[in-house]
């Protein structure tokens, strides 16, 4: 059995006990994982890979999906580098499914040319290191979940794609890479491999970019990010017809704040908190910097999707507040 840190047992046991009584709700119609992002791994205690992996096996969840930036980034690329390793250390005996944030290419650097980790760079360092590295295009990708029917889509949310929407897009991207596809590809990536599957199924997605509200004063803030209302447009096409796929949920991570809103279409879109501790975690500059060596140290969710119910439940291990959402099935429901 795994060992974790004393302060995190009793914490996270309680939790599982929340996690069985949502399966025993949904009666064995229930897709789960485990969600995180914003890892940081400069500036975090870093204790998530084995607190995942004693949930694991304690729940039998093993499927854990990142939500982006895994490192803060440096200045020279060669510092970074050390924490690219750190990163590949960290999760070599826990594959994991992942989409690139917008630190990931080291843009807390400089912006030369030099000390950014470019799209070679980061599929060489990072993402083949994920398991969904080899079913997509470039950096984007889906896979399935055959038992629950549900199609999971993993976008590369950074990518430049005002010129196919226009100069008043200009500003609306993130920079991660010089030959990144746009943004318009990979909704139309979405709407085609949506419009593969049968009406019993279901789609999930995962980007790091879709909700705003990062280090404001009022304590709940949400807007729709550039790359958010393209993706909702695209979500609600697809929860209009009847013959497609039903639409369940968008996950990101970004912020480093939770927040919550429903789409047109009557699905939850939300965002997670990071899963750093310390300044890099404020949820807006009246929160205090999480405390090392207390359960405030680390926060990601298990996500269980209630599908008797149509119920999304987050139960947060760590810093937050467990979540729920009703998932509506249309726009009119």
């Amino acid at each position: 059995m795994k060992v974790i840190p004393e302060y995190w047992k009793e914490h996270i046991d309680k939790k599982i006990i929340k996690i069985n009584n949502i399966r025993e709700t949904a009666e064995g119609k229930i897709a789960e994982f485990i969600f995180f992002t914003d890892s940081h791994i400069e500036v975090a205690e870093n204790k998530s890979p084995e607190l995942m992996a004693y949930i694991a096996q304690k729940t039998g969840i093993n499927t854990i999906i990142f939500g982006g930036d895994f490192m803060d980034g440096r200045k020279d690329i060669n510092a970074a580098m050390v924490y690219v390793k750190a990163w590949q250390e960290m999760w070599k005996d826990t594959p994991i499914y992942g989409v690139r944030g917008n630190h990931d290419n080291n843009s807390a650097g400089d912006f030369t040319r030099e000390n950014m980790l470019w799209d070679e760079g980061y599929k060489k360092e990072v993402y083949r290191y994920f398991k969904n590295h080899d079913n997509g295009k470039d950096f984007y990708s889906y896979f399935d979940d055959e038992k629950n029917k549900i199609r999971y889509f993993l976008l590369d949310s950074g990518t430049r794609y005002s010129e196919l929407y226009g100069k008043e897009h200009e500003r609306d991207y993130i920079i991660v890479g010089e030959k990144a596809a746009a943004y318009k590809e990979q909704l139309d990536y979405l709407y085609a491999k949506s419009k593969e599957l049968q009406s019993d199924w279901h789609i999930v997605v995962i980007q790091h970019i879709v909700l705003g509200g990062q280090n404001c004063l009022n304590p709940r803030p949400v807007y729709l990010m550039p790359q958010g209302k393209d993706l909702l447009v695209v979500l609600d096409k697809i929860q209009e017809d009847t013959t497609m796929p039903r639409v369940l949920a968008v996950l990101c991570g970004h912020n480093h704040v939770d927040r919550e809103m429903l789409g047109m279409g009557g699905y939850p879109v939300m965002s997670t908190t990071c899963d750093s501790g310390t300044e890099a975690a404020r949820h807006s500059q009246l929160d205090p910097v999480r405390e090392s060596g207390t359960t405030d140290e680390q926060a990601f969710d298990v996500v269980q999707i209630d599908l008797k119910n149509y119920r999304v439940h987050t139960t947060r291990i760590g810093k937050g507040e467990d979540r729920a959402y009703r998932t509506y099935l249309s726009v009119t429901q």
